[in-house]
């Protein structure tokens, strides 16, 4: 889970990615545009920005997708390969949960040309939960999961997986994540410049502009 805004985090697991520094994130690492695909969870819809159809010219594109409800919002990630016209969900807690949302993702990648592929698991961050009680750091693990994910995409998700989270099993959950945070909040704390309440607020705007999304329900 993650709340849009992180002033108010008092220890550091609860220390949350906010929209603009996830934003700025993968604009820096992949070069991603600032649209997001979300999720009304209570209400069952989702949004997904039309601009990743447009102008391809990577073989991946990485699509942050929010899970909104009325209190909290959680970071999952969408890795299209418009090589093999594949699209995978990653979720860093729990893939079992929300069934109507690969319904909904599977329609999307029908009426697209794509083949949704997804598998059932229990992820690192249920996994770090496990070991430390309740964290926040879904958007810090879909991060890692990208790095990962790209090294070794020739793998099917599944493979992966296994093979990821036997890794990290291994040092620790928490542990690992733990090392991560530091590199990522360290790269976001150096980067002065940037204001990142003004581009959560870009974020935001553009996810209430549903007139560029496709809309499913």
């Amino acid at each position: 889970m993650v709340f849009m805004r992180f002033e108010c985090q008092m220890h550091l697991k609860l220390r949350a990615l906010n929209f603009g520094e996830m934003y700025f994130i993968l604009n820096k690492r992949y070069g991603i545009g600032i649209n997001f695909a979300f999720c009304k969870v209570d209400e069952r819809y989702l949004y997904i920005p039309r601009y990743i159809f447009e102008k391809q010219t990577k073989n991946h594109i990485f699509l942050p997708l929010c899970l909104f409800n009325k209190t909290y919002c959680h970071y999952n990630v969408l890795l299209l390969n418009t090589h093999t016209r594949t699209m995978e969900r990653f979720d860093p807690v729990d893939m079992t949960k929300y069934k109507y949302l690969d319904t909904l993702l599977h329609s999307f990648c029908n009426n697209n040309g794509y083949k949704y592929i997804y598998n059932r698991y229990r992820g690192p961050q249920w996994m770090e939960m496990m070991e430390v009680d309740e964290t926040m750091n879904c958007g810090f693990w879909v991060l890692m999961y990208l790095e990962e994910r790209i090294r070794n995409i020739n793998k099917t998700q599944k493979m992966f997986m296994n093979n990821w989270m036997k890794k990290i099993g291994e040092i620790g959950f928490h542990k690992t994540m733990c090392n991560y945070k530091s590199i990522v909040l360290n790269e976001i704390s150096i980067s002065i410049n940037i204001d990142y309440n003004s581009l959560c607020d870009k974020v935001c705007d553009g996810m209430t502009n549903i007139l560029d999304y496709y809309i499913y329900n």
